[in-house]
């Protein structure tokens, strides 16, 4: 019997990439970076069960300190379904979980399923064929998606699926740079959202030199500038996105922390002028949260 594996995306969410997975061709390749306990790897895998050879590639620490406030909801995710014994604590006190996953994930049909224990910034692709999807759970900043960016993107085929799991986060502002830049250079359209995610497809190939541009540009970009930007191409397409209103706030929370983290004052106090005056916090409890969520962070995720 298949087991409903908790997890942090919403059912939209998940429908989204039961959608899109299953659109992909006969032997086709998805890869998965950031998994969880395997709900949105359950998703993929449900997808994916009809078509004939398709294989799914999936990475994650499967990893967390143990004094982590986000290993408390891990744990508490795997009491409720009683496989608490599976979680193990190493010397270091990180508390790991694959085993919990790798468990759950049995009840799918996941035959042409391959999960490896690493961190995602040092997953590798030794495959010789074309990426019809990734899935980007675990880069919550450029600097962890940057090695996926260079070692799997040269392999992602014309018209192929890119799901930014997090772009709409607000602690995601460099990530949310970079894809402006490749929406920019016209490598990818947006396609749709689904609640914090956001589906775009590649309509043109990313050779090596392509990705090393992409790099330069990066650490060259006003990302003030380059968000501003994003906003109004976002704006012009509101129509393609979820809940647009309340998760376009998420993008201003993103400037705002970057405006405070990189000490740029006088930005940090224009946008939350502009964001107050326009009442981006209005009937929009989330953002206020995580608007507080900022500030007990010190506005700085690490």
């Amino acid at each position: 019997m298949k087991v409903d594996i908790p997890g942090l995306i919403e059912q939209g969410e998940f429908d989204a990439l039961t959608e899109y997975a299953g659109s992909v061709d006969p032997g086709s390749t998805i890869v998965e970076f950031g998994c969880y306990l395997g709900r949105s790897t359950s998703a993929i895998l449900k997808g994916t069960n009809p078509i004939k050879d398709a294989k799914i590639f999936v990475f994650d620490a499967f990893s967390i300190r143990g004094n982590d406030p986000f290993a408390q909801t891990m744990v508490g995710h795997v009491q409720k379904l009683g496989l608490t014994e599976l979680i193990y604590r190493d010397k270091k006190g990180f508390l790991h979980w694959e085993k919990v996953f790798d468990h759950l994930i049995q009840s799918h049909s996941n035959k042409n399923l391959v999960w490896e224990k690493c961190d995602c910034s040092e997953a590798t692709w030794q495959g010789d064929h074309e990426i019809a999807m990734i899935h980007l759970d675990a880069p919550k900043d450029y600097y962890e998606l940057r090695p996926i960016l260079l070692r799997f993107f040269g392999a992602l085929k014309n018209g192929s699926i890119i799901v930014f799991q997090d772009f709409f986060y607000h602690w995601s502002a460099s990530v949310i740079l970079a894809v402006a830049l490749m929406e920019k250079k016209r490598f990818i359209e947006f396609e749709k959202s689904f609640a914090s995610s956001l589906h775009v497809r590649v309509i043109k190939n990313f050779s090596l030199q392509d990705l090393v541009d992409l790099d330069l540009d990066f650490n060259k970009s006003d990302i003030f500038d380059e968000l501003d930007e994003i906003l109004k191409t976002l704006d012009s397409n509101r129509e393609k996105f979820d809940r647009y209103e309340k998760f376009r706030s998420r993008i201003e929370l993103a400037y705002l922390a970057e405006a405070v983290s990189s000490r740029n004052g006088d930005k940090a106090a224009i946008k939350l002028h502009n964001m107050l005056v326009n009442q981006s916090f209005m009937d929009n409890p989330q953002v206020i949260l995580d608007f507080l969520e900022l500030f007990r962070k010190n506005f700085s995720i690490k």
